[in-house]
């Protein structure tokens, strides 16, 4: 069993990076339910980096203090319902989503056992943005900086093709 090293006291739960412990250290805190002694196992077991291994504990043990139970106890429509107030009510981004939805995938279908397709239903995309795009003061610039004909052309070829700047 994997037990806690240089953390506070039971109940005293941090969030602060330098209270996490040593990098590759244990990551389990005295007050975990059993299910998440065993899925830090899991985890361990899966070669995952200790800062993942990190946040998917913290996502666990977030919905079972909002629960107020076990985490392993809790029903697919419960998880659910978590997952849709993270994503409507706190906002949270696509990374951070996608994030909480691989520590739940894990959690409750290769740790419990179960087979929820609820998983497998989340997207969260990166949020497109528009291309940055060169105003027609700063093309006339461009092109009158250029002296030679040869990269006149290659400009004027890339500015044809609708190439961007981030390209």
């Amino acid at each position: 069993m994997v037990r806690a090293q240089g953390h506070k006291p039971a109940g005293a739960m941090s969030t602060h990076k330098s209270t996490k412990g040593k990098r590759g250290g244990h990551i389990v805190l005295p007050t975990d339910h059993p299910s998440l002694v065993r899925f830090a196992d899991l985890l361990q077991l899966r070669s995952l980096a200790y800062s993942t291994r990190a946040e998917y504990l913290r996502y666990l043990r977030r919905l079972g203090v909002q629960a107020g139970v076990d985490p392993a106890t809790l029903t697919e429509e419960q998880v659910r319902a978590h997952l849709l107030k993270l994503k409507t009510e706190h906002a949270y981004s696509p990374s951070s989503m996608r994030t909480a939805v691989a520590a739940f995938s894990a959690f409750y279908n290769l740790h419990v056992g179960n087979d929820w397709k609820l998983f497998g239903l989340v997207r969260s995309p990166d949020r497109q943005t528009l291309p940055m795009v060169l105003t027609r003061a700063q093309l006339v610039l461009l092109f009158a900086a250029v002296r030679e004909e040869r990269f006149r052309t290659l400009f004027g070829i890339i500015y044809a093709c609708g190439l961007r700047v981030s390209e």
